[in-house]
């Protein structure tokens, strides 16, 4: 990238294009001549790699019922072809191929990444009003664990919301995340996030 354009090399290490937006970025920095042909030494650039690996973060399985189709044998199978060094499991409201999904990664090679799709209560776990915490109504939340010690927070947070949060979904609540959240990522998740779904019904303003 230049500025806010960008330059395409040949095998040679040579500008083979660029785009209007970085002609005008070199222009900036006093490079008048044509750039095409040219090395990005030669322009005062230097050549930076951008890594081309990608690593599915948000993966439901087969466990995830009615939403996931995947075998985890299958998506692993299709990671390892397609050179991912990670792949992450982040089934809906459970753990349930978590170690199945571990022991498949490790023998292909490729780092697991343990995660669930939560269910967050609007309110607390513990409501139980069908119009504010019926179906539909609980936000996602997929959460990813950093470690070990991620992997146990995510089983309490599962136990928790089967055994206490039950309603419609396995749900936990606010209370709950910030109790386990020093060792745990959390991803927007999909349209029925929080973000997404205030951004739906209420607009950006």
């Amino acid at each position: 990238r230049v500025g806010d354009g960008a330059v395409l090399l040949d095998d040679q290490g040579r500008v083979e294009y660029a785009s209007p937006n970085a002609v005008s970025a070199l222009h900036k920095i006093g490079v008048h001549a044509n750039a095409e042909g040219m090395r990005l030494g030669e322009l005062g650039l230097e050549e930076v790699a951008i890594p081309t690996q990608f690593v599915h973060l948000h993966t439901p399985s087969e466990y995830s019922l009615l939403d996931g189709m995947s075998r985890i044998s299958d998506l692993v199978a299709r990671a390892k072809a397609l050179g991912m060094p990670a792949l992450a499991l982040t089934d809906h409201g459970a753990l349930y191929g978590a170690i199945d999904f571990y022991a498949s990664c490790q023998a292909a090679g490729i780092t697991p990444i343990i995660g669930v799709e939560t269910y967050v209560a609007r309110r607390s776990r513990f409501d139980r009003d069908a119009k504010v915490d019926g179906h539909g109504r609980p936000f996602h939340l997929v959460l990813l664990a950093r470690d070990f010690v991620g992997y146990q927070d995510l089983v309490r947070l599962v136990t928790a919301a089967h055994l206490e949060g039950y309603y419609y979904r396995p749900r936990i609540d606010k209370e709950l995340l910030r109790e386990r959240a020093g060792h745990l990522i959390a991803l927007s998740g999909c349209l029925q996030g929080e973000v997404p779904r205030a951004l739906l019904e209420e607009g950006i303003d």
